[in-house]
């Protein structure tokens, strides 16, 4: 199928899609979507719905999601719903098993991933609420620095990266950039305007020295929880 075109508001974790006269609305990355028809409330569609209301998974360290009863998902039913009833706004359910990697390779795996892919084009991973791989995890940027050490919604360190096209350059969360089912919350990205706000950024964030980045470099007296791309230097001087 093709992508739900979600909007993200980092500043309350609202994501949103709007089909038609129907708009869904979740806060905790799926976990539980309301369904609004006609701006009227009809529901909240729950993935644990066996589980308390107010029950949220989180990823934790030695933590495994909830078992599911099969068909307990409530979201999966009215998305497949959905795709029946908007087939030229969504495209079709295509659970097939072959997806397309970050680096273009195609790699074929023994089971469906998420719910498919988005074309049979592109064949992009789609998540569980229809957001595709390239957008959860911005393939249009190239990772300039990863850090390694484990901040708030973010267990898996920091990158700072630069826009393919554009040049822009912003600080994600190491993985995902936006909330999903297995991360509820994500560490906020932010765009940085300069080169300068990118090094003063990095410096800032990771506690890492100054003097890693005056001139004339050396990458032995880089901290090995910082990983630098091969040409940082050369993009960011």
């Amino acid at each position: 199928m093709a992508e739900l075109t979600w909007h993200y508001e980092q500043e309350t974790n609202r994501q949103h899609f709007v089909i038609d006269n129907k708009m869904y609305e979740t806060f905790d990355g799926g976990q539980n979507i309301k369904k609004y028809v006609d701006d009227v409330y009809v529901t909240t569609l729950r993935q644990y719905p066996h589980l308390p209301i107010d029950f949220i998974y989180e990823v934790e360290d030695g933590v495994t999601p909830p078992d599911m009863p099969p068909g307990s998902d409530q979201w999966a039913d009215e998305m497949l719903l959905l795709i029946e009833q908007y087939p030229d706004e969504l495209g079709e359910y295509l659970p097939i098993k072959e997806y397309r990697q970050r680096d273009n390779s195609i790699e074929t795996f023994e089971h469906v991933l998420g719910v498919g892919v988005n074309n049979l084009k592109d064949k992009i991973r789609i998540n569980r609420m229809g957001i595709p791989d390239n957008i959860q995890e911005n393939w249009g940027y190239e990772v300039l620095v990863s850090w390694l050490g484990s901040v708030s919604n973010s267990p898996d360190g920091l990158q700072w990266k630069q826009h393919l096209d554009t040049g822009e350059f912003i600080r994600t969360p190491s993985g995902n950039s936006f909330p999903c089912h297995v991360f509820p919350k994500v560490y906020p990205t932010e765009i940085l305007k300069s080169k300068e706000d990118v090094i003063a950024d990095i410096i800032k964030c990771t506690g890492v020295s100054k003097d890693v980045f005056v001139e004339p470099i050396s990458y032995s007296s880089i901290p090995n929880e910082l990983r630098l791309s091969d040409d940082f230097f050369e993009i960011i001087a």
